[in-house]
């Protein structure tokens, strides 16, 4: 069986939505972005609203995933409260990464420049690494 590579900030993504999901925490937004090759782990309080994440110089980076409230509180019902419900929401929250890297993927690589000529966004900057 071949093992994969997975990125800090996307094991700190799966953590960190893991144990929401096992708590049922729905008080924060968790973003996985792309920031120049540089996978991070982000969150924002649930009542937040942005269009665009950005980095400390203007540019916008690439959004792979995104779980909110509704997806959390899903999973934390399907996953159940057993010694089980660990592993089955790691497997979920991979499964949900996998998908967003590849809507991302075709999002970014067909319609970003478009979509951004016609969308005035609010912008997000992400902090840098210390």
């Amino acid at each position: 069986m071949q093992k994969t590579y997975t990125s800090t900030g996307e094991e700190e993504f799966i953590n960190g939505v893991v144990k929401a999901i096992l708590i049922n925490d729905t008080s924060k937004l968790h973003i996985l972005v792309n920031n120049n090759g540089f996978i991070k782990y982000i969150t924002y309080p649930n009542n937040h609203h942005f269009d665009d994440i950005v980095d400390n110089y203007g540019r916008p980076v690439k959004m792979l995933c995104v779980v909110s409230e509704k997806l959390i509180t899903d999973f934390h019902y399907k996953a159940g409260n057993d010694d089980l419900s660990k592993g089955w929401a790691k497997r979920a929250v991979k499964s949900v990464i996998d998908h967003g890297k590849e809507v991302s993927k075709s999002y970014y690589e067909n319609d970003y420049k478009e979509f951004r000529k016609n969308v005035k966004s609010q912008r997000i900057v992400v902090p840098e690494e210390d």
